[in-house]
């Protein structure tokens, strides 16, 4: 199995994910931390933070959409709604 590379992430763009992050929390509630981690690039720790609204900049954190700031692609977000979507299937 080839290892992925991670995605690099210029300096002035990651003041941006925790903007993501907290949109992607607000539009896709069931969402676990670790896919939205994977998904924009950041810790797990701070999603789940975001999520408890107890981030250390909560106040300063606006929620933007991650695919308009190139944090992750279109087809990538869909993959794990998809994941998220069958996952619910399979507890019902």
């Amino acid at each position: 199995m080839a290892k992925t590379k991670k995605k690099y992430t210029p300096v002035a763009r990651r003041r941006d994910k925790p903007d993501a992050a907290y949109w992607l929390i607000l539009n896709y509630p069931k969402m676990t931390d670790k896919q939205i981690a994977k998904l924009i690039g950041t810790t797990t720790d701070t999603v789940s933070s975001i999520r408890n609204k107890d981030h250390w900049n909560m106040p300063n954190i606006i929620p933007k959409d991650p695919i308009l700031y190139n944090l992750c692609k279109l087809s990538e977000l869909d993959e794990v709604l998809m994941k998220c979507e069958m996952s619910e299937i399979k507890k019902q």
